[in-house]
């Protein structure tokens, strides 16, 4: 039933009269496994699924368009109208039974049951990144999808950009090599693909008011072309940059590697002959004793003879007396 709805369909016609604020779809900790059901612009499992008119889905409230605007899906190109986005109900009674494991806790069951069990257990949930409490998990998912310090992944993680990175810093990850390098392939492959009459099939669903992308790619291509190749060698020189700044990172860090090695060495001989001073100066004091000891001894057995008389010497006579 979750196959390409019918427009003649008892589907209601989605009137586009949405709410400022956006309600995204249903997190879950399974819903990598449930690809089917996933919106293309949220990435959570979907919330009240539309559906164009060439069949891709996304939660209704990830719609801002207004009656005059359109969609163009990026992955088939097809342009849908406001008035032909339909209420896909065929896709939202084959998600009723899916089944479901919760993101906040150890709870199973099927998705017809799991806003209620979301609203009767998870109240005043906290982000885990932030902080920030939340009084329904709906406010919670919702707010994840915009915390600014909320771990992210880049949106050209599928051409092999795979770094993680907080979404406040989404600008600088966006300025990196990496990812301008990525960027820059993906962007060539792209033109090229479109010079062949090709197109490069994207994971995402944009709405577009207007064609002004393609009519200034197609006004002058070999000069994007060019353009691109200049910005890959720039990219070149950079990567051979980096290599060598490595190279040179790693040769110093060897270099401080061996001095570190020879200073603990070093300090090592400096304790075993501070070691040596000391025992040293320790038979010493006890050399100074036994001579002291044995004067003493020497002196008290010291005998004197004169005129035929015996003489000892007596200390500490008026004690003695």
């Amino acid at each position: 039933m979750c196959g390409k709805a019918d427009q003649n369909s008892n589907g209601a016609r989605l009137s586009l009269s949405l709410s400022s604020k956006r309600l995204v779809g249903f997190d879950a900790k399974n819903k990598d496994s449930l690809t089917k059901f996933i919106c293309l612009i949220c990435t959570y499992l979907l919330r009240n699924p539309v559906q164009l008119i060439c069949g891709h889905r996304f939660c209704q409230s990830c719609v801002y368009i207004d009656e005059q605007s359109k969609v163009k899906c990026n992955i088939c190109n097809q342009v849908s109208s406001s008035d032909k986005i339909i209420l896909d109900r065929g896709c939202q009674l084959d998600m009723e039974r899916l089944d479901i494991s919760c993101s906040h806790c150890d709870w199973n069951g099927i998705f017809k049951a799991y806003q209620e069990h979301l609203n009767t257990v998870h109240l005043n949930s906290l982000c885990e990144h932030c902080g920030e409490e939340l009084n329904t998990v709906n406010a919670l998912t919702e707010h994840i999808s915009i915390c600014e310090k909320a771990l992210i992944n880049c949106v050209l993680e599928p051409y092999g950009c795979n770094e993680q990175f907080i979404r406040m810093n989404i600008r600088d990850h966006f300025l990196s090599v990496q990812h301008q390098s990525i960027l820059l392939q993906y962007l060539f492959k792209n033109i090229r693909h479109r010079m062949n009459g090709e197109s490069v099939i994207s994971s995402r669903t944009r709405i577009h008011t207007d064609r002004e992308t393609d009519e200034t790619f197609n006004e002058n291509p070999q000069q994007l072309l060019e353009t691109m190749n200049m910005l890959l060698n720039g990219i070149s020189a950079l990567t051979d940059d980096a290599q060598r700044l490595s190279l040179e990172s790693f040769h110093h860090q060897n270099s401080l590697r061996s001095l570190s090695e020879e200073s603990s060495k070093l300090k090592i001989a400096i304790e075993e002959t501070h070691s040596s001073i000391d025992a040293h100066q320790t038979n010493q004091q006890i050399f100074e004793q036994t001579l002291a000891s044995l004067q003493q001894q020497l002196e008290e057995q010291k005998n004197i003879s004169t005129d035929g008389k015996l003489i000892w010497k007596i200390t500490n006579v008026p004690q003695k007396i």
